[in-house]
């Protein structure tokens, strides 16, 4: 398998994940919390009512570590990679400039996103999800540094 130029391609990878699993679990959430307002005010008996509310309000804890969880595993698989990768120099440069374009983009994505769940809607999954929140409002702070981390990783790689 060509590894070749993959610093851009890792951390373009992490910004997917982070946009579409955060909007995923806040979209998710919500529809659980709303299923949930419908079933306890419905005429299903009260042992069933109990097992929901609580399937209810484990998920947004649930959802927030395994937002957190996913991606700590893609830094780090990322910084595998790098290190096994055998990348011309050269291609450490282009990497570098995508690595910018990337960056960029992000800070888009990263304004729509927020927008979508800062919403009124949005309010009580803001206020549940803390981790989420927190990848989602540092998004280019986090890949930048996931994309250092790697720069840094195959530099000390050629150095040696």
């Amino acid at each position: 398998m060509n590894n070749k130029g993959n610093m851009a391609l890792e951390v373009i990878g992490a910004l997917l994940v982070i946009v579409i699993l955060g909007t995923f679990y806040f979209v998710s959430d919500k529809a659980t919390q709303d299923i949930n307002d419908n079933i306890q005010n419905s005429s299903i008996n009260n042992e069933s009512k109990a097992i929901f509310q609580n399937t209810a309000d484990n998920y947004s804890s649930w959802s927030d570590y395994a937002m957190l969880s996913i991606f700590i595993i893609i830094w780090l698989m990322s910084l595998i990679s790098a290190w096994y990768t055998d990348e011309s120099p050269i291609l450490v440069i282009v990497s570098i400039l995508l690595f910018i374009f990337v960056i960029i983009g992000a800070i888009f994505v990263q304004d729509a996103i927020l927008g979508i769940i800062e919403d009124a809607e949005f309010s009580g999954q803001y206020a549940t999800m803390p981790i989420t929140v927190f990848l989602i409002n540092n998004m280019v702070m986090l890949l930048t540094a996931m994309g250092l981390s790697i720069g840094l990783l195959l530099y000390l790689r050629f150095t040696r």
